[in-house]
């Protein structure tokens, strides 16, 4: 098992063990630092479906924000959740802004998913909120970055895990759990200085 494994299976472990309100927070507020990256995705064009595809989304996240403050919406949840499995960009598209557009949808869905189905293990989808900044530093180091002054293969994760922006983004979640793992009914400011610091998990723009 990697370092990028072990740290994968400590932050799981950390988000499974919080309430469902204080897991929103953490999901809501990733998909809203990934949002941009879905709106780059959808493009720049003023089309009816973008406007839809983005207000969908935009809908989901604001829902998310509430469910982690009050604990209930007066919103169908499982129609949102519906929305949002019509809005993902196809799973076979694998170029990093289409991968990031991807994660952003999967945090907002699991923002509320976890208030319909109460037995839904959210632990393993925390990775979904590291990938844009993994695929991302994945892409600086390049072949010759995962090498050792030796010349000998390094350990790719030991790497990956050098990277500022990576170790940024592993922080903000550790942050976010110890954080919440004793509010299981976060307040307006505690939920908010998360969203805030959730920007790390966007990727800089080349």
């Amino acid at each position: 098992m990697s370092s990028l494994d072990e740290i994968l299976g400590d932050l799981s472990r950390g988000v499974n063990a919080l309430s469902a309100r204080a897991a929103s927070a953490v999901f809501a507020s990733s998909a809203g630092a990934l949002l941009p990256a879905y709106r780059a995705w959808a493009g720049t064009d003023d089309s009816d479906e973008r406007r839809a595809r983005l207000g969908a989304l935009q809908r989901a996240i604001d829902v998310g924000f509430e469910l982690a403050q009050t604990g209930q919406s007066q919103a169908d949840l499982p129609k949102i959740l519906r929305s949002l499995e019509s809005i993902t960009p196809h799973l076979r598209l694998t170029t990093p802004s289409a991968t990031a557009a991807q994660d952003c949808v999967v945090c907002a869905d699991l923002a509320i998913r976890l208030h319909v189905e109460d037995d839904f293990a959210c632990g393993p989808v925390i990775e979904y909120a590291l990938e844009p900044v993994l695929l991302s530093a994945m892409h600086r180091i390049g072949p010759a970055g995962a090498r050792g002054p030796d010349g000998d293969a390094m350990d790719v994760a030991d790497a990956l895990l050098a990277d500022p922006a990576v170790m940024g983004a592993v922080e903000f979640l550790w942050f976010a759990i110890m954080r919440l793992h004793t509010h299981a009914e976060p307040a307006r400011s505690t939920i908010e200085e998360i969203r805030t610091r959730a920007a790390v998990l966007l990727p800089a723009s080349p």
